[in-house]
């Protein structure tokens, strides 16, 4: 290998390590509870196919209302779940499919384990294939590298990398149709066909993970400006024809493929993502964006600027052709389909880290020659450091316990087991083990509030380590959470009193219902910065936080909702009140 190459693929290589030990912690955090409702989908879609032994939710379309997301993704959790279940299998002792399975419901952390690693991987694709398209695109590797270590410490990248969610595969796919069809103009004409259907796979495939077609018109920008010639429109058509059929064919083939294998995820997002022009307007959707790039993606945004004013400089009109084209469809769909999120900037992360790239490269480039070694130093010690302070603050939050398994712990260690608990959190954001007669109540009731884990227990509950006398809100109707409370306080004397455990991000308001309880303990997370009302990890933020990251990061306690503990009196409620 020649020495220049070998110095490259050190630097990246360096590149990817560090960028996997600061995604890393991402794993393991918040086990057994899912960072947002949405990491279930995918996760949960797998496991259904594993039980009904298809790959094809089109077949069982009632069995797999649950998975809401495109269906690429589940189909690769299920084919990589299907040995990692067989070795659990193995390592918890063989105990029988029943017992597994009830094991697995309760505490499914293994598969959170696989989702999110396969997670990191995407990302480091990314990555990688980041720094191979800047060098392409540029002719130039160094603003390859530094593209590759813009994104490696992007904040936004490395939390959704922490996720078990369509974002990080569907990116990855993009940005390698993105270098494939680049290569195919740039590596001779031998074997341009080749390099046009695998741009055509991988593109295919981005839609197999994410409906979002943010790079679907910068591709075919590509292929319409290299099947370009000159005063021979004859030739262009014939040329277009061939190079976008190429590359057309195989995506047309995988979208009608993934419609085929499950269409109801695609009905459902286009139906539920339309937004009101009512609810924003294209001055607040830029700024909101520009805001949130400064606030979580500081060193991008500075370093995009600088390479849209030395692409004016310097008079590189087709590179700002190309980065037109892309942001310039981009904020179509943005603006029609999607509210103002900042996990939606993650597909957009990549190519603003590529103008960022040649932006510091080009200042660095218009210096003195015996000063550009030390400038390019700078720029990397700069950086470094920015994100060792970003880190090392964002993976201490992570390795320590957040505030739902804090609240957790202290409720099993300090409520004696089978004491009577309200438990009124979001979903499965917050998770105790009732007793089989608690559960039978709950399911007399409320039938449909059950949760998987609840089923397991309500036939046994042995598996529980510590069960409680347990009623589970969130779930249930307006009319049911009102019985439910009376069942729970109807037997509730002073020696046997009855707890309230409320989260944060709870979406049921019990306040009238039971004004006669006090507060006994509290786990102080979110609330430290107001208007969060999502998890710090994942993309999932609320459209109303302002502040910059290192306030955020700094100002936290620990990573999680709010979760209060509440002691109740012995007063019953009244029916109808809700």
């Amino acid at each position: 290998m020649p020495r220049y190459l070998s110095r490259s693929f050190s630097w990246i290589g360096l590149i990817l390590l560090v960028s996997f030990l600061i995604r890393l912690p991402g794993v393991p955090y918040g086990l057994p509870y899912h960072l947002i409702g949405d990491e279930e989908a995918s996760v949960y879609g797998a496991l259904q196919m594993i039980h009904l032994h298809t790959l094809l939710p089109v077949l069982h379309p009632g069995a797999f209302t649950v998975l809401y997301e495109p269906p690429f993704l589940a189909t690769i959790y299920a084919i990589v779940f299907l040995p990692v279940l067989a070795v659990t299998y193995i390592v918890w002792g063989a105990p029988g499919i029943p017992a597994f399975t009830a094991m697995l419901t309760l505490d499914p952390s293994v598969l959170w384990y696989t989702g999110r690693t396969l997670g990191i991987l995407f990302s480091l694709g990314s990555i990688y294939v980041l720094y191979r398209l800047g060098w392409s695109l540029f002719r130039n590797k160094t603003v390859g590298l530094f593209a590759a270590l813009f994104l490696a410490t992007s904040y936004l990248s490395t939390t959704i990398a922490s996720a078990t969610r369509q974002w990080t595969p569907g990116t990855f796919t993009s940005i390698l149709a993105l270098w494939l069809v680049w290569r195919a103009f740039h590596e001779g004409t031998n074997h341009r066909g080749r390099w046009l259907i695998a741009s055509g796979l991988a593109l295919g495939c981005s839609f197999g993970f994410s409906y979002l077609p943010f790079y679907v018109p910068c591709i075919a920008g590509i292929i319409t400006y290299f099947s370009w010639k000159k005063d021979d429109l004859a030739n262009t058509a014939r040329t277009l024809l061939i190079n976008g059929l190429t590359a057309g064919i195989p995506f047309i083939l995988c979208v009608a493929l993934f419609l085929g294998i499950d269409p109801y995820p695609f009905n459902t997002q286009v139906t539920h993502h339309v937004v009101s022009s009512a609810v924003k307007t294209p001055l607040n959707f830029v700024l909101y964006y520009l805001h949130s790039l400064w606030n979580f993606e500081t060193p991008i945004l500075l370093g995009a600027f600088l390479g849209f004013a030395f692409m004016l400089y310097k008079k590189r009109y087709k590179l700002l052709g190309l980065f037109g084209l892309f942001f310039g469809t981009v904020v179509i769909p943005m603006y029609i389909f999607l509210p103002n999120i900042d996990r939606y900037l993650v597909a957009l992360l990549p190519m603003f880290s590529l103008m960022a790239a040649f932006g510091i490269y080009s200042a660095i480039e218009n210096m003195p020659p015996a000063h550009q070694k030390m400038a390019r130093l700078t720029f990397i010690y700069i950086l470094i450091v920015y994100s060792c302070i970003v880190f090392i603050r964002y993976d201490f939050l992570l390795l320590q316990n957040d505030t739902r398994i804090e609240a957790k712990q202290w409720i099993e260690s300090e409520l004696p087991s089978g004491s009577t608990v309200i438990l009124n959190s979001d979903s499965d954001r917050l998770r105790l083990s009732g007793t089989s007669a608690s559960i039978a109540e709950q399911d007399r009731i409320s039938s449909s509030s059950l949760r998987a884990s609840d089923r397991v227990l309500l036939s046994d509950d042995h598996y529980a380590p510590h069960p409680f006398r347990l009623f589970t809100l969130h779930n249930a109707t307006a009319a049911d959470q009102t019985l439910l409370v009376h069942e729970a306080l109807a037997h509730a004397t002073s020696s046997t009193p009855v707890y309230l455990i409320e989260d944060a991000w709870a979406t049921t308001t019990i306040d009238v219902m039971l004004p006669n309880r006090h507060l006994i303990k509290e786990f102080i997370g979110s609330s430290a910065i107001p208007n969060i009302h999502g998890l710090f990890i994942g993309g999932d933020t609320s459209d109303y936080v302002h502040g910059h990251l290192l306030w955020f990061l700094y100002t936290l306690p620990m990573l999680g909702p709010d979760v209060m503990i509440y002691e109740i009196g012995t007063s019953t409620p009244a029916h109808g009140e809700s």
